[in-house]
């Protein structure tokens, strides 16, 4: 409001952290095809696991039922019935620092990673209309996913907003077509995400070695039974896509996780790039603390939902 002081934290919006991912598709065998959800199959899917659910508390209530039943009764839950993903795996590799893992496996029994889908649809878009060409992801019930995603990736982001400008009368809160905000008289611009200024890349050359080593590691997996059974061809990015074309492969198709940590990180006082104290207190302000991932000095070795929850249960 007018009269109001603006703190200065240079950190502030710094040091933007996530978990960059790469993805394979691979085509499932017509047998295990029949055993997985699709976006045609949803409906007859959902109306199953209604019933499947319905019959387990019927179940719980009778006495003597045997385990083998009620396994029974839980595998008629299908795809629906699950977290969405199937398996994972934390690996480490060579370029790994300590022996913490630096790379995380998730499988999914089908291409339904939202993230995934949204960066398929933007690059077919942007390819078609710059030389006609495109890629196109399977969504289909064929085809199973796996996702490679790099732990502590030395890539970084920063929020940027331009300077708040005075209003003459408006006090509107709507978003204009512009993309600002105005509250109090005053303008305040949307924040965006971009690169630091002395970056031209998002991922480092090391993060790109270490997320096509794992995609390589996914294919050497795969190719050992029971995956080499249930499998058929390599559907994105493909087996031909080694070695240079790989790494173009990493850099161009890389997708976030939406795990953003580290914009508004914790540290001591005299750290110019620290936003909040040991006790989430915005530094040199009363009163206001930061309770989410991005007091987090360094993004979490695997997904962060849980290490948000203990940050907000201070």
């Amino acid at each position: 409001s007018e009269g109001g002081e603006v703190k200065d934290l240079p950190g502030v919006g710094k040091n933007l952290q996530d978990h960059p991912a790469v993805a394979l598709v691979f085509r499932i065998t017509p047998k295990m095809a029949e055993r997985s959800t699709s976006i045609y199959t949803f409906a007859g899917e959902m109306e199953d696991y209604t019933l499947a659910v319905d019959l387990i508390k019927d179940l719980k209530e009778k006495k003597n039922v045997s385990p083998s039943q009620m396994r029974d009764v839980y595998s008629h839950l299908g795809t629906v019935g699950t977290s969405g993903f199937s398996a994972g795996a934390f690996l480490r590799s060579p370029w790994a620092t300590d022996a913490r893992p630096d790379l995380q496996l998730t499988v999914f029994p089908r291409v339904i990673e939202p993230h995934l889908i949204d960066r398929s649809h933007k690059l077919n878009q942007q390819r078609s209309a710059n030389d006609g060409n495109s890629v196109q992801i399977p969504i289909e019930s064929s085809a199973m996913l796996v996702t490679v995603a790099l732990l502590q990736p030395e890539a970084r982001y920063e929020v940027k907003t331009s300077q708040m400008e005075k209003k003459k009368k408006s006090t509107s809160t709507s978003i204009r077509p512009d993309m600002n905000h105005t509250f109090g008289g005053f303008d305040f611009p949307l924040p965006s995400v971009g690169l630091p200024p002395n970056k031209t890349s998002y991922l480092s050359d090391l993060d790109v070695q270490r997320l096509a080593w794992g995609l390589e590691e996914v294919r050497r997996i795969r190719s050992f039974a029971p995956l080499s059974r249930e499998t058929e061809e390599e559907l994105y990015p493909g087996s031909s896509i080694v070695d240079g074309l790989l790494d173009n492969h990493v850099k161009e198709d890389h997708l976030t996780n939406s795990h953003w940590s580290g914009s508004t990180k914790m540290g001591s006082t005299d750290d110019p790039t620290a936003v909040v104290d040991e006790r989430l207190r915005v530094i040199g302000v009363e009163g206001l603390r930061v309770a989410d991932a991005g007091v987090m000095p360094r993004v979490p070795n695997g997904n962060t939902h849980s290490t948000v929850c203990v940050v907000a249960n201070r």
